[in-house]
């Protein structure tokens, strides 16, 4: 999640180059050892491997109908957290919290009535064409050019056939095509998984009348000759990439080569099959095969293309406004699936976050620790409709803290995210996210010792449960189905 920080602001030049600078020498930081003998590997021992199904992130039910709250029962005595968390023993709760002026009723004064359409149609896409200045290919409607790299076909299903094909590659070389996709990918804000996903889009574009093996086999060269440790796989006659990441991802079928998991990508006209078992090439351990893929979201997106949304939330007492563009929505609509830190964590429109922050700061300014709380969390109550990702997606989807002003509805971890960088922002405040088995909140440790209520210690410090999906709770309440739960912190 991007602070908001006071300085000198650097002219729209001044940071972009020094933005493209450190990219583009971020892609070269690592040891060419591989590259010059990677068709060896290809060539040598491939090992078979066990696949694992994806994980599922929780399969507890989320409530279908929000709880409102009532009088305040008896106070949350949590359980230990996650074992990466060791909190002391909980704090004697004191009496629930009693703000001294009124607060939003249980009832919101006017609903949202959002216009957006959740799904929008993407336009026509054009065919790729070639040049000999270049080829053009689209990436999520926008059209992009590189130079047109020659495709050398695949003659096999085995490491000879790759090997054959690398030392094809290596000796044409590729620098003109990779520099060019790095300096797309920096031009267009794009991190490191739509900088993986665009490669790939250009290498289809390139290969579309080959196999699936030669865009498969040219997405690994271009990759790992851009810095990043792909990996080439083959089973039932046809070839993988295998994908290591930093974060862990959901629902994504995965491997294990020396402890380090590995996702598998198949041609996008073989997509949907599971395989049990894949063959890998043996490479040394102290090789340095590139780096992993980031799939934080760590930079500002440049997308220009594409219709813009505006949205309005209110709860009747504080309002915000945001834009967000379409095409940049359509683009997160089927982001992997992560752990909601990893969301929390994000940040893809800087100008949206500063945004946020200015217009809340000056319609809070001289209340209380306690009154702004409850402020805020009235306000993220009561400014969204509700409906679980199943009912408005079909499948999970946990939100960036953009895609708030697209969605019309979202659910309890997309409000805790919400909440969480709100309280950070505005109050300067330390916020765990806290996570329930069906369920997300928060927990905030306020330096007003007056506040009390359900919560737990952590490190010494006493944090308070704010749950922006209990409808008219104030902080200190967690919701009643959960106070015997055994939570999770999640730090982020």
């Amino acid at each position: 999640m991007c602070l908001v920080a006071e300085g000198r602001a650097q002219t729209p030049t001044e940071s972009f180059d020094s933005f493209r600078k450190g990219m583009l020498s971020k892609y070269d930081n690592f040891r060419k050892t591989v590259l010059e003998d990677y068709d060896r590997y290809l060539d040598g021992v491939w090992k078979e491997y066990e696949t694992f199904a994806g994980r599922k992130r929780d399969t507890t039910p989320k409530p279908k109908v929000l709880p409102r709250a009532d009088v305040p029962t008896k106070p949350i005595q949590p359980t230990k957290p996650a074992e990466s968390v060791r909190p002391t023993e909980p704090a004697e709760p004191s009496q629930p919290v009693r703000p001294t002026v009124p607060t939003q009723p249980t009832q919101p004064t006017q609903p949202v009535s959002p216009t957006m359409t959740p799904r929008p149609s993407m336009p026509a896409t054009p065919e790729p064409s070639a040049s000999p200045k270049g080829m053009d290919f689209t990436f999520y409607g926008m059209m992009l050019r590189a130079p047109l790299i020659d495709v050398c076909q695949v003659n096999g299903i085995d490491g000879s056939a790759f090997a054959d094909a690398w030392r094809k590659y290596k000796a044409k070389g590729c620098k003109a095509v990779t520099e060019a996709l790095k300096t797309l990918a920096v031009e267009r804000g794009l991190n490191d998984w739509f900088t993986f996903q665009m490669v790939r889009q250009y290498a289809n574009a390139v290969a579309r009348s080959g196999s699936s093996s030669d865009r498969v086999v040219l997405q690994h060269y271009l990759l790992a000759n851009m810095g990043y440790n792909i990996r080439l796989a083959r089973t039932e006659g046809q070839a993988l990439l295998l994908v290591p990441v930093e974060q862990t991802m959901y629902s994504k079928m995965y491997m294990t080569i020396n402890k380090t998991e590995y996702y598998l990508f198949t041609d996008e006209k073989e997509a949907g099959k599971d395989f049990k078992t894949i063959y890998s090439c043996d490479i040394p351990t102290d090789i340095d095969c590139g780096r992993d893929l980031n799939v934080l979201y760590d930079r500002s997106a440049n997308i220009n293309v594409g219709d813009r949304r505006r949205r309005t939330l209110t709860d009747g007492h504080l309002t915000v406004e945001g834009e967000v563009n379409v095409t940049l929505m359509e683009m997160l609509r089927h982001y992997p699936q992560m752990d909601i830190p990893c969301y929390a964590g994000s940040c893809i429109l800087p100008p949206l976050h500063r945004s946020i922050i200015g217009q809340l700061r000056s319609q809070i300014e001289g209340l209380s620790q306690r009154d702004a709380a409850n402020r805020l969390i009235h306000f993220v109550q009561y400014a969204f409709d509700y409906a679980t990702d199943d009912e408005q997606h079909g499948y999970e989807k946990a939100y960036f803290l953009e895609e708030n002003f697209y969605y019309p509805k979202n659910d309890c971890e997309d409000r805790a995210i919400f909440y969480a960088f709100l309280v950070r922002n505005l109050l300067d405040l330390d916020v765990h996210l806290v996570h329930f088995p069906g369920h997300e909140c928060t927990a905030v440790n306020f330096t007003d010792s007056s506040i009390s209520g359900d919560g737990y210690i952590y490190e010494g410090k006493r944090f308070t449960i704010c749950d922006p999906t209990y409808i008219g709770a104030e902080i200190g309440l967690c919701m009643p189905n959960y106070k015997n739960s055994k939570p999770e912190i999640e730090l982020w």
